[in-house]
């Protein structure tokens, strides 16, 4: 199975077609934000989204001035003090004195983040021009950079708010908290299950090739156990990737979706994003050559360093911190296919498979 293929986050442009829905859907959002405006156009984002529907709403108030707005519908949640706490840590990010760079949320006539409008929840946001990321080196050394920044941002939170973060994020179906822990038994457990259930499309037969791979990689995180455990926690975002940022002229506007912020090793999240930016360089073959890869994670390294330096033992495990971050969401995803017959999962296994491969380009024994 070849590396470094396309994925959802590939794409840099961000575009939107013309909405030809119901406006007055959205004249009942507006109200609750303002008596005084008229909406011109609507458009609505042009890609598939699961939990979330975002619009480009072109409105006018009663001064005659132009406003665009990004109204964001919640398509799955439907707990509004859920909704109005994440908007809560948004809010209170964007008055951070770190330079951290987010959206900024508009809030209702009766002072909520959050509207409710029919059965959905709904958000508005100034809207922010820009792009997805790029890759290109100035891109994605700001990138770094506004990520330490971001950490930086979380660090000032006060320890109430950090210790309902940690409450808050237990709640929710993801990897990190479905599964808890693993070993290399678990890859041999979920041998039998594949072979149970095997299926002549190929992704069973690579599944069963590369799983003492992943054994091998359980067991060289495991053995780092003792190290890792030392290392600083702090709040992190959990889930940033190039569509997690907007992007104009190689400059961060914003990073993005803080609803899986969590407690954990703020490495980690450094290292995530060196493997989901970094990867990016490689997908459309401009970087052929694996020796830019250990370039990359020091350009990113360096730049972060700059702004919040990450200690010597923070810099080794960010290798072992990315694999074991897969390894849970591998299992996870397993387990959905092979476990639960949850079929959802299983066009999603390709890139579970080569991430491993994948990372260890990055860091080269």
């Amino acid at each position: 199975m070849d590396l470094f293929q396309r994925d959802n986050f590939s794409q840099s442009e961000i575009r939107y077609k013309k909405y030809d829905g119901d406006f007055g859907l959205f004249a009942s959002v507006l109200r609750n934000y303002s008596k005084d405006f008229s909406i011109d156009a609507i458009d609505q984002l042009d890609r598939a989204e699961i939990q979330t529907q975002n619009y480009k709403v072109f409105s006018e108030d009663a001064s005659g001035a132009k406003i665009v707005l990004l109204v964001k519908k919640y398509k799955v949640s439907d707990d509004f003090d859920q909704v109005e706490f994440y908007l809560n840590l948004l809010s209170l990010l964007g008055k951070n004195d770190k330079g951290l760079l987010v959206a900024n949320i508009l809030k209702t006539v009766d002072g909520s983040l959050t509207t409710k409008v029919g059965e959905n929840l709904y958000s508005v946001f100034d809207f922010i021009e820009g792009q997805y990321f790029q890759p290109n080196g100035l891109a994605l050394r700001d990138v770094a950079q506004n990520m330490a920044k971001m950490h930086l941002a979380f660090n000032d939170l006060s320890e109430d708010y950090i210790a309902n973060i940690d409450v808050a994020s237990k709640d929710g179906y993801y990897p990190f908290n479905v599964v808890k822990s693993y070993t290399p038994q678990d890859f041999a457990h979920m041998r039998e299950k594949i072979i149970n259930n095997y299926k002549k499309d190929g992704i069973d037969d690579v599944l069963l090739e590369k799983l003492p791979m992943f054994s091998q990689a359980a067991l060289d995180v495991l053995s780092h156990q003792k190290e890792i455990i030392n290392l600083p926690k702090g709040v992190i975002h959990s889930d940033f990737h190039p569509h997690n940022v907007l992007i104009k002229n190689n400059k961060v506007k914003a990073i993005l979706d803080f609803e899986n912020v969590r407690l954990d090793y703020q490495a980690r999240d450094v290292a995530y994003a060196i493997y989901r930016f970094g990867k990016q360089f490689f997908v459309n073959g401009s970087f052929k050559n694996e020796l830019k890869a250990p370039q990359l994670v020091e350009l990113f390294i360096d730049s972060y360093n700059l702004v919040k330096p990450l200690s010597h033992e923070e810099i080794k495990l960010l290798p072992i911190l990315v694999k074991d971050a897969f390894i849970r969401k591998l299992l996870f995803v397993l387990k959905g296919v092979y476990e639960h017959d949850n079929l959802m999962w299983r066009g999603d296994l390709p890139k579970f498979i080569v991430a491993i491969d994948e990372i260890n380009y990055f860091w080269p024994k």
